[in-house]
């Protein structure tokens, strides 16, 4: 209000509303006083005309706890954005906070989004992430997650493209990945064999001299498959 005024409240107040006289209402409502209040009416005047006059009702509502609505996702993949939308409820309005966040993920408090694209080196389980949600009810509520960062295979072994005719060759395949990748191989010469795990080896004779076929080694798991 401006100017020389006086405010004059009609009895419309609820009980647990009180004016001050100049220019404060307050007051504490109680749980017997939820629901909306009558039509309060402010009237300013200062002798010139109209009056200013404002009218509101005040919706009273119970204090609920936060509750966290949403739920992380637990997995993301190399390379592919990674997006979560906490969603809670609670009166009044819960914040969010969150801790616990590995560098490649971030999080914006006023979507209240945690993203982020993880790298390569990023693959595996991240350690605990811990979202706290609080209005001032007690109690807060929280969720703790990891996220499993998955990797397509990876070959990080160079297979020995020579062999000696009676010296025994031997090639140990090394893949990352997440999941682990499981590996098999495809087109041996009669010589080689391959162990079912990692290791190509045999021992090439006379008769075996010269080049032989294209050799496939195949790196797979639920992300995609690699071939060398």
């Amino acid at each position: 209000m401006t100017g020389v005024q006086t405010c004059a409240l009609p009895i419309c107040l609820p009980a647990w509303l009180a004016f001050d006289g100049v220019s404060l209402i307050s007051g504490t409502p109680a749980s017997g006083n939820v629901g909306t209040t009558g039509t309060i009416s402010i009237t300013a005047s200062n002798g010139n005309v109209p009056d200013a006059i404002q009218t509101f009702n005040i919706v009273v509502s119970l204090p609920v706890a936060p509750s966290i609505t949403s739920v992380a996702p637990t997995t993301a993949t190399v390379g592919t954005l990674f997006s979560y939308t906490i969603t809670t409820t609670g009166n009044p309005d819960p914040t969010v906070a969150v801790s616990g966040l590995p560098s490649w993920l971030s999080f914006n408090n006023g979507t209240k989004t945690v993203s982020g694209t993880p790298s390569a080196g990023n693959a595996g389980m991240t350690g605990t992430i811990m979202v706290t949600s609080s209005n001032g009810v007690s109690p807060d509520a929280t969720e703790t997650f990891t996220i499993d960062v998955y990797m397509a295979p990876l070959f990080t072994s160079t297979f020995p493209t020579t062999a000696i005719v009676g010296t025994a060759y031997s090639y140990t395949i090394t893949v990352t990945g997440n999941p682990v990748p499981s590996l098999s191989v495809t087109d041996l010469p009669s010589w080689l064999t391959f162990d079912g795990v990692d290791l190509i080896s045999g021992t090439p004779t006379a008769g075996d001299v010269g080049t032989t076929g294209a050799i496939t080694v195949t790196a797979s798991n639920e992300i995609g498959r690699a071939h060398v």
